[in-house]
């Protein structure tokens, strides 16, 4: 079984990854800023690939995961958080929010949908 983990790196997609590798999947991580190296060595010998992305670019997904076939699982774990108040938002900060959150989520389902 394969599972993709996009935003795979952070806090809670952690916790998905390990679940999922404990479950028997082979699984594919979506990160952007965290390190490579750190990664690699969390999951020495375990069946890990790593894509680094970044979801705040309007970015052409065939090219990142074209290699991927037969896909049982896609979860979307990426995101970023807002602390305050809605009030004290911006509009930029609500145009990131955005490209980050739903339009990403919806177009990498897009892009998976027929492997699901």
């Amino acid at each position: 079984m394969k599972a993709l983990v996009m935003g795979g790196s952070g806090s809670i997609g952690t916790a998905i990854v390990d679940r999922l590798l404990s479950d028997g999947y082979e699984v594919i991580i979506q990160y952007n800023q965290a390190n490579v190296d750190t990664l690699q060595s969390q999951y020495k010998s375990q069946p890990v690939q790593f894509i680094q992305i970044d979801l705040m670019q309007d970015i052409d997904f065939a090219d990142y995961f074209d290699f991927i076939t037969n896909l049982d699982c896609l979860i979307y774990a990426s995101g970023t958080a807002l602390y305050g108040q809605i009030q004290d938002m911006n509009d930029e900060m609500i145009d990131l929010a955005y490209q980050i959150h739903v339009k990403q989520f919806i177009r990498v389902c897009r892009y998976f949908v027929d492997q699901l």
